[in-house]
């Protein structure tokens, strides 16, 4: 018995001993970080470096291009570029706009085909002819487009319409 008086007050010696943990800091918590960052630029050829922007410039006046050829303003010719065919008078005041419009589409569509027979030993004229098909292809139906004779036609859906 003499056993048990000594672990009791020793179990209560132990329970009232309980540790304080500390869980804050008497300063803030300083994190150094250290970085380096190293910008390589690749060499590039000249289509590479010049491809981009005629794709951003393409790309921001796409929706102008589109509503021009909704307005049956303009249409895409047989070689591949835009033709302003006509200018309705409810549009006469934007003439300017429009010319500039179609001349900055065609200069980048006529660098990205001259491009596109470097890269592949191609004439320019087959290029152009290529882009012609894809570009009409995608039309909608109604808007003007020009034949392998040179006559301009609304696209239809299936068939073609002249007009």
């Amino acid at each position: 018995m003499p056993l048990f008086f000594l672990l009791i007050p020793s179990i209560f010696f132990l329970i009232g001993c309980t540790p304080n943990v500390r869980l804050s800091t008497p300063e803030p918590v300083k994190i150094d970080v250290n970085m380096k960052v190293e910008v390589v630029q690749k060499p590039s050829t000249a289509s590479e470096t010049n491809l981009p922007p005629v794709a951003t410039t393409r790309r921001n006046r796409m929706a102008q291009i589109q509503n021009l050829k909704d307005n049956r303003i303009v249409g895409e010719n047989q070689n591949g570029y835009l033709t302003v065919l006509n200018v309705p008078p409810t549009w006469q005041d934007q003439e300017d706009y429009i010319q500039s419009l179609v001349k900055a589409e065609n200069t980048d569509r006529q660098f990205i085909n001259t491009m596109e027979s470097r890269r592949t030993s191609q004439l320019l004229a087959t290029v152009e002819k290529e882009s012609a098909q894809r570009f009409q292809a995608s039309s909608f139906p109604g808007e003007w487009i020009q034949n392998g004779e040179g006559k301009w036609i609304q696209k239809e859906s299936n068939s073609i319409n002249k007009h």
